[in-house]
């Protein structure tokens, strides 16, 4: 009889705490304490958002330098099947349209920092050296041997708008493949520097 009393008292007990929502001896979080905890977030999420953002700017610049390296490398296939000569510009398809076979995905194609819409107009959003140098005929790579040049440094293909990478930046590729973020004004001392 004594244990049925003590396991009634313990169920009844127990139904006790259990109707207040506590354990016996808990407290509940106090409001101040809530609001301090949403500030500690908040200020943590206000610091990590630039560096957020920052890291997202390099990975799609680095996005962009392997595919503008891909490109120069598609340059350099198209002038070994075709006798050292890059694409013409008199041809009929544009010079990314005689590299598609030579590279494995269109996507190569799209810069992921292009917001002034060239990739959705043109489907491209890079240019390339004869696309700019028609007034300076010496600085053309038409009717030239991409494999025999003397010079590999020459700007071949880049960003069809300055900036996308930075305030006065613009990503590359030279003559050779390797890819690079050139300063604007060097950028330009390249592409008008005439070929020996």
């Amino acid at each position: 009889m004594r244990a049925i009393r003590r396991v009634s008292r313990g169920v009844v007990m127990g139904s006790r705490s259990d109707r207040s929502g506590c354990r016996p001896g808990a407290s509940a979080f106090s409001l101040l304490e809530v609001l301090v905890v949403v500030a500690i977030v908040a200020a943590l999420i206000a610091v990590l958002l630039p560096a957020l953002a920052g890291a997202m700017r390099a990975e799609a610049r680095v996005r962009c330098l392997a595919n503008l390296h891909q490109i120069g490398l598609a340059f350099r296939l198209y002038a070994d099947d075709h006798d050292g000569l890059p694409p013409d510009q008199e041809a009929l398809d544009t010079w990314d349209v005689l590299l598609t076979d030579y590279l494995a995905e269109d996507r190569f194609f799209l810069c992921p920092s292009d917001d002034s819409g060239l990739d959705e107009m043109f489907g491209n959003s890079y240019a390339w050296r004869d696309d700019y140098t028609v007034d300076e005929p010496g600085a053309s790579l038409a009717n030239r041997s991409l494999l025999t040049l003397s010079r590999t440094d020459l700007v071949l293909v880049f960003d069809a708008e300055a900036g996308w990478h930075g305030e006065g930046s613009v990503n590359a590729a030279t003559v050779d493949a390797a890819a690079k973020s050139w300063d604007a004004e060097a950028f330009l001392e390249n592409l008008n520097r005439p070929i020996e």
